[in-house]
C-alpha cells in the first residue's frame, strides 16, 4: 500500500495583487521559491502554494512544475500597513485549510506578522507552523506601538509556532530575550542563493557580454531606486569620489520609472537599468567591482542581509553594507565592510578604489549560511523532523 506524501503548505502572510499572467504569484514569490528549491532536494513532499490576492474575484488553481498554486481572493485594510501588520480580510483561505489534516499537512509562512499569520496560530494552532522572518517592521520612533499592540499577541502566539527561521539579529534577540523562545526553535536560515549560478567569472567577459566598459571601476546596487536603500547617499559618495578618481562608474539595475528617486539615479548614474532578464543578473555581479546599500534606520534593523547583498557576497563581490550587521558574530568581519555614516561609505569605497586587489573572499565564508545545498537540507530536515518522517 502507498502511503500518501505529506503536505507542506507554503503561504504568504501579506497581499499580492492581481495581475494579468500572475507570472509573478507563480515564479518569484518567496513561497513559491521555496517550493521549489525543495523540489530540487526531495520529493517526499507534496507542496501547495497559497496566497491572498486584492482585485481577484473568485479563486484560481494552477498547477505547476508539480506544484498546487491557490490564489484567494483578499482584502486589505491599507497595502502600505503591510510592512509593519496587514489587515487582511481572505475567508476563503481559512476555509480551504478545513480540508486538510493537522497531522499530515505543515504550514510554512513567508512572513512574521499580520492578520492571516496569527489567525492561523489562533485558530488552526493544531497545525504545525512553522515562520520565515522576512523583517516586518516599524520606524524606531514607532516602536512603542510594538510594546502596546504587537508584542502582546505574540507573547501568546508564537508559543504555538514550531520553528522560526531568522535572519535578522534584533529579532532574534527580540524572540529568545522578550519572548522567551526556545534559541532551538530558531535558525539563521533564509531565502537561498544558488551557488551555482551566482559564481565565480571573468570580469572583463561579464563587461563585454553587457556592453560595460573595460577600465571603470563598477560601483553596483540592484533594487528599487529608494531612500531606505540608501539610493540617494551612495549617489553622494559617488559624485564626491568621481571628481578624484574620474574613472568610476556607477550602475543601478532592478530600477521601475515609479521609484521614488528613479528620475534622481538616472541623472546622476551612469548607467540606469530596469529589470533585468533572470539569466543575465549573475553577470552584473560578475562585472562590478563593489556592490554597495546603505539602509535606513529601520531596513537596517529590520531588513536582513538582503538578498542581492547575499547574490553578490556569492559572486565573491566585494559588498558595503549597513545590512551586514545580521550575519553570526563569528563571520560578520569577514564578510565585508559596514559603514556607519555617509563618511564611512566613502572611506570604504576608497579604500577598495585604491586597493584594487584588495577582496575579502567571503563566498566560502557565508556559503554554510545562503547556498541552497546547505540550506535546504537544514530546512527538509526540520520538515521531516516536524512530520515526524523518519526516511
Amino acid at each position: 500500500m502507498i502511503q500518501k506524501k505529506r503536505t507542506i503548505i507554503h503561504i504568504l502572510s501579506h497581499s499580492l495583487e492581481s495581475d494579468k499572467n500572475l507570472e509573478y504569484h507563480i515564479e518569484w514569490n518567496w513561497a513559491s521559491r521555496l517550493a521549489k528549491n525543495t523540489l530540487l532536494y526531495t520529493h517526499i513532499f507534496e507542496h501547495e502554494v497559497w496566497y491572498p490576492v486584492r482585485h481577484l474575484e473568485i479563486p484560481k488553481v494552477i498547477i505547476k512544475n508539480s506544484i498546487t498554486y491557490r490564489l484567494f481572493p483578499a482584502k486589505t485594510l491599507n497595502v502600505g500597513l503591510e510592512s509593519y501588520f496587514g489587515l487582511i480580510h481572505c475567508p476563503l483561505l481559512f476555509q480551504e485549510l478545513k480540508k486538510h489534516n493537522p497531522k499530515k499537512t505543515l504550514i510554512h509562512v513567508q512572513g512574521e506578522r499580520g492578520s492571516i499569520l496569527h489567525g492561523l496560530l489562533f485558530r488552526h494552532f493544531q497545525f504545525p507552523i512553522l515562520v520565515q522572518y522576512h523583517g516586518y517592521g516599524q520606524p524606531p520612533w514607532l516602536d512603542w506601538i510594538e510594546t502596546i499592540s504587537t508584542k502582546l499577541i505574540e507573547r501568546i502566539t508564537f508559543q504555538r509556532v514550531k520553528h522560526f527561521f531568522v535572519p535578522i539579529r534584533p529579532r532574534v534577540e527580540y524572540l529568545t530575550k522578550t519572548l522567551h523562545i526556545d534559541p532551538e526553535k530558531i535558525s539563521f536560515e533564509n531565502i537561498t542563493v544558488d551557488f551555482d549560478r551566482f559564481q565565480i567569472r571573468d570580469k572583463q567577459y561579464a563587461r563585454k557580454k553587457l556592453g560595460l566598459p573595460s577600465d571603470a571601476f563598477i560601483i553596483l546596487y540592484v533594487g528599487s531606486m529608494v531612500k531606505t536603500k540608501g539610493i540617494d547617499k551612495i549617489i553622494d559618495a559617488y559624485e564626491t569620489l568621481k571628481k578624484k578618481y574620474p574613472h568610476i562608474y556607477l550602475l543601478f539595475i532592478g530600477a521601475r520609472t515609479f521609484d521614488p528617486l528613479y528620475a534622481y539615479a538616472l541623472e546622476k548614474a551612469d548607467k540606469v537599468i530596469g529589470i533585468v532578464a533572470n539569466q543575465d543578473v549573475p553577470f552584473y555581479y560578475n562585472a562590478a567591482d563593489v556592490y554597495c546599500m546603505f539602509g535606513s534606520p529601520k531596513t537596517t534593523k529590520y531588513g536582513g542581509v538582503g538578498i542581492a547583498s547575499y547574490e553578490a557576497l556569492a559572486s565573491n563581490l566585494n559588498v558595503i553594507s549597513t545590512n551586514l550587521i545580521h550575519f553570526p558574530d563569528k563571520i560578520i568581519k569577514q564578510t565585508g565592510f559596514i559603514p556607519k555614516n555617509q563618511d564611512d561609505l566613502i572611506k570604504n569605497l576608497e579604500f577598495i578604489i585604491r586597493n584594487h586587489s584588495f577582496h575579502f573572499n567571503a563566498r566560502p565564508i557565508i556559503r554554510p549560511y545562503v547556498s541552497n545545498d546547505c540550506i535546504m537540507k537544514k530546512i527538509i530536515a526540520i520538515y521531516k523532523d516536524t512530520l515526524e518522517i523518519t526516511v
